[in-house]
């Protein structure tokens, strides 16, 4: 997991929002002695600050301003820099729908905090998302922490095509009814 005892003391965290719980975010943040606390109301100023100085962590209501703490996320993980990159970003929201998850999921948001928050959840959203990093991947089509949370041990082959392993011309109309049906 993470630290018994979290040392946020040299951590800077950057925190954009413009409501009432991005208030207590940062009262939370006061109280686990983060190092640098920055709050900036919009996402224009954010992205602003992002590019002048590195941060530790990114606090972004993602839905502000009509979407736009979506924009902050895909400007860190499309940042020409590679430290910059893989700064982890906590997305807050009150609207937890599957479309809205998946998105920033999608986007590579690290962790998702769902309104109302609590102090608690704040301490382990940003525990994880500063000591308990997934391995960051850059692929065509996602940027972001590795969105496989649970490790499985897998003991099949390594590779979907192996040797002697078949392909799609050779499984028969009959076996492809088979999984259709669930049989």
């Amino acid at each position: 997991m993470f630290p018994r005892d979290p040392d946020f003391d040299d951590k800077k965290v950057r925190r954009v929002d413009d409501a009432y719980p991005g208030y207590v975010i940062k009262e939370v943040l006061d109280i686990l002695d983060v190092g640098a606390v920055t709050y900036v109301r919009s996402v224009e100023a954010g992205i602003k600050l992002f590019n002048e100085k590195p941060w530790d962590c990114v606090f972004v209501d993602c839905l502000k301003q009509g979407g736009e703490g979506f924009r902050l996320l895909e400007a860190v993980r499309r940042n020409p820099d590679e430290d910059k990159i893989r700064t982890p970003v906590i997305l807050c929201t009150a609207f937890t729908e599957r479309l809205n998850v998946c998105r920033a999921r999608d986007l590579g948001a690290n962790e998702i905090l769902a309104k109302p928050v609590s102090p608690d959840q704040i301490l382990v959203k940003l525990a994880c998302a500063l000591f308990k990093q997934r391995e960051f991947i850059q692929a065509p089509g996602y940027v972001g922490p590795c969105r496989r949370r649970r490790q499985t041990d897998w003991s099949g082959k390594e590779e979907r095509r192996a040797a002697g392993a078949a392909t799609t011309e050779e499984i028969t109309e009959a076996e492809v009814k088979e999984v259709a049906h669930g049989r």
